[in-house]
Order: structure tokens, then C-alpha cells, then sequence
């Protein structure tokens, strides 16, 4: 059927193109495993940069935007070039981040301006800022965040050398102290379940034993009083 409208409207459909990743020998699971990231691959710039790490409901970082790219001390920053990837990549929270190749940490009149700015429209836009990054040029180990209105040590990557100070998450960690006991159970004979009933959390020896006793002196005091119970009874009958 021919179409006879004179008129019409423009559609288009809006996306976001892949640019080369930031490689990392280690996951990017929080903002402080991205900071670590973005501090390595911004401090051989020779220019001011300004961009925007766009994150999940649960933490976890979707993308890396770079908005601008400026001069030696100046890059110039348009709030709805900051929200668009965070719009179109359904970010709940953001972090903002910009370098200084002149080595300075510490922020200038225009970056604190262009920080409440950002503040006021993502607020508008229900997108949470975490912070506002500053890195220096060079091999420097510091880093400046507005959040904190300090100089950071950018974070290392720490792990537990104390089997006492892993930490599993709450469901995980009941479900294999669950089975962990099951499979001990099952190991053992009859006559050792009892004490292996001991080792499980909230069920230690000496709260078996407490909860015993509070059992045993609620029995005597029950006892106690239907033994007067039965003697005023006796009286009553005028057996005594």
C-alpha cells in the first residue's frame, strides 16, 4: 500500500559502541579494583582527561567512559556527555574521575564547581555519584577523592594468609557448615554423634551445659511448689 503522508518524523535507534577494554591481571569486581585499573592506564597521559565508570545495583562496574579530552590543565565537561553512557548502560551508581599530567593532587575552583554540578544533575537523574577521582601523572601511589576531601593510597590487591580471616557470605557459609556436619555424621559412629553435635556454631559445650542446668533448676522449682502444693491439700482433707 503507497504511503501518501507528506510528513513524517525522523526515527533513530541509540547504542553504545565497544572501545578496546582496560586489561587487568586481576577481576574488576568493586570500585576500589577500578580505581587500581584507571590509576595504571592514566599515568602516562600527556593530556587532562575526564570520564566516567558506570556500575551495577550490586557494585559490580559495567563500563569505562572517557567524556573529554582536554589540554595539558584543562578539559572541558558537558553534563549530558557524563549521563549519557550512564543512561544507556542503566547504571544505578557512577564514579567520576579525571587526571592532572602536571602531578598536582589537588583539585582546582573549576573541579570542585564541575563535581556540585554533576552532583545536582545526577540527583535530578536518581544515578548515585560514589566519588570524584583525581589522578596525577607519573608513577605516584596517591590518588585524591572528594568523597573523603583527601589524598589516597591507591588500593593494593591484599589476600588472607590466615585461614580465621576468610570471609564467605551468610547463605554460603551456613550451607557448608550444614553439610560439612552432615558429612561428619555420617562418618561417625552412633556413640560419637553427641559429640559432634557440640561443634556446631551456637552449640557449643558450655551453652549445652548452662541451658541443662536452667533445666534442672526449673524442674526443682516445679517440684519445689507441687510439694507444697500437696501438703496444703493434706491439710485441707484434715490428714495432718
Amino acid at each position: 500500500m503507497e504511503n501518501k503522508a507528506k510528513y513524517g518524523l525522523e526515527q533513530v535507534a541509540i547504542r553504545m559502541v565497544k572501545e578496546p577494554p582496560l586489561y587487568s591481571e586481576t577481576p574488576v569486581t568493586n570500585s576500589d579494583d577500578a580505581v587500581r585499573l584507571l590509576a595504571e592506564a592514566l599515568r602516562d597521559y600527556d593530556r587532562e582527561v575526564f570520564g566516567v565508570v558506570n556500575f551495577k545495583t550490586s557494585g559490580e562496574p559495567i563500563n569505562m567512559n572517557i567524556v573529554s579530552m582536554g589540554t595539558l590543565n584543562n578539559s572541558i565537561v558537558d553534563s549530558k556527555d557524563v549521563l549519557k553512557s550512564a543512561i544507556l548502560s542503566n547504571a544505578n551508581s557512577i564514579l567520576l574521575f579525571h587526571n592532572h599530567p602536571g602531578g598536582s593532587l589537588h583539585p582546582s575552583k573549576a573541579d570542585i564547581q564541575l563535581t556540585d554540578k554533576l552532583l545536582l544533575a545526577c540527583g535530578l537523574m536518581d544515578i548515585s555519584v560514589l566519588d570524584h577521582i583525581i589522578f596525577a601523572g607519573g608513577n605516584t601511589k596517591e590518588y585524591f577523592s572528594f568523597i573523603d576531601k583527601e589524598i589516597l593510597t591507591i588500593p593494593k590487591i591484599l589476600y588472607k594468609s590466615n585461614i580465621d580471616e576468610l570471609e564467605f557470605s551468610g547463605e554460603v557459609r551456613e550451607d557448608r557448615t550444614i553439610q560439612y556436619v552432615e558429612n561428619r555424621y555420617r562418618r561417625r559412629t552412633d556413640g560419637e554423634k553427641q559429640k559432634a553435635a557440640e561443634d556446631v556454631p551456637g552449640q557449643g559445650k558450655n551453652e549445652r551445659v548452662s541451658v541443662k542446668g536452667k533445666l534442672e533448676e526449673n524442674r526443682g522449682k516445679v517440684e519445689a511448689e507441687k510439694g507444697k502444693g500437696e501438703v496444703g491439700k493434706g491439710r485441707d482433707m484434715g490428714l495432718e
